[in-house]
């Protein structure tokens, strides 16, 4: 008969028939004779309990820590952003010291390029209120007065432009080298005016009065100084001078009755005819030409020979300057 199965009383590890002490735990036993021990008893297994429920019936959840925040962070923002500020504040009162201390020369343009503007639409400095938007350079073509000039030396009695591109070049009587060059920028006329006397300066024009025109240049010092007093008509190589660009006959038979020996003569015809003398005086455009009128000054006299014409002079009409000059052609 074999031995019954023993078992360690302290870890239930199944004994060796006469092992005297427990080879898994070391418990040592006292004799091989005794009873054997059984091995613990276990608990029955049972699955876990869920969690409580909360109020809501739902599972409770952890709630996210609370961030710990410092009370210098939004002052040292705060502090960061103010210092900022003052020295873009300081920057922008620096510079526009510098502008109203430091001179600054006036804008020159090369020969023949015109003075950048300001924005469109805008007239230049100094300009404002004087020339219109809708000025052109033709209105500066042809002879003007000079009433008063600003220069060295004898004043020139005529200032005369000439179209040349886009720009108008101006040149005074009696002074070979002096010039004025001015194109439409904005709305306004401006360019240099050149004088081996002076340097190089810019130069603006505008209209005064519809027919007075001022001239005036800026020196380097950024001073808008008065140049020329001009109007229109004067002494030029005809007998009425210019007077700007002619675009129709009727405008060239108004500039020819309109000189003062013409007037005169007209009147003494009319007069005749108030006397009962058939006279009649006439001025009418005969012809044509790509760059000028020819017009025809005379008076019609009725008498028993049936009538005839009587001619009183022929006279050249510059479509371009206006200027009227007397011909020699014949009726």
């Amino acid at each position: 008969m074999t031995d019954a199965r023993r078992f360690c009383g302290k870890c239930g590890t199944e004994l060796a028939p006469g092992a005297g002490f427990c080879p898994r735990c070391g418990a040592a036993f006292t004799g091989a004779g005794g009873p054997p021990p059984q091995p613990p008893a276990q608990a029955p297994w049972s699955p876990p309990a869920p969690p409580a429920a909360g109020p809501t019936g739902a599972y409770p959840s952890a709630s996210p820590p609370t961030p710990r925040t410092s009370g210098a962070g939004p002052l040292i923002g705060a502090i960061v952003a103010v210092v900022l500020v003052l020295i873009v504040l300081g920057g922008i009162g620096a510079y526009i010291a510098w502008q109203k201390l430091v001179p600054h020369p006036p804008k020159v343009v090369p020969s023949g390029i015109p003075v950048a503007g300001d924005q469109a639409g805008t007239q230049a400095p100094g300009t404002e209120g004087s020339s219109p938007a809708t000025v052109s350079l033709d209105d500066l073509v042809g002879q003007w007065s000079v009433q008063e000039a600003v220069l060295d030396g004898p004043p020139p009695d005529t200032l005369t432009f000439e179209r040349q591109g886009d720009l108008v070049v101006g040149s005074l009587s009696d002074r070979i080298n002096t010039r004025l060059e001015l194109g439409l920028v904005d709305g306004a006329w401006r360019g240099n005016y050149y004088d081996p006397q002076v340097v190089q300066q810019a130069a603006d024009a505008q209209l005064t009065g519809g027919n007075r025109l001022e001239v005036h240049a800026t020196d380097r010092d950024g001073a808008r100084n008065l140049l020329i007093i001009a109007t229109r008509g004067g002494s030029g190589p005809g007998p009425t001078g210019s007077a700007g660009p002619v675009t129709s006959p009727q405008q060239a038979v108004d500039l020819v009755a309109a000189m003062p020996d013409i007037k005169e003569w007209m009147a003494q015809v009319q007069a005749a005819a108030q006397q009962g003398e058939r006279r009649s005086a006439h001025v009418d455009v005969d012809s044509e030409e790509p760059n000028m009128y020819i017009v025809h000054v005379y008076e019609m006299v009725d008498d028993e020979m049936g009538g005839h014409t009587a001619t009183y002079g022929w006279y050249e009409v510059h479509k371009q300057t206006g200027e009227v000059k007397s011909t020699t052609l014949e009726g």
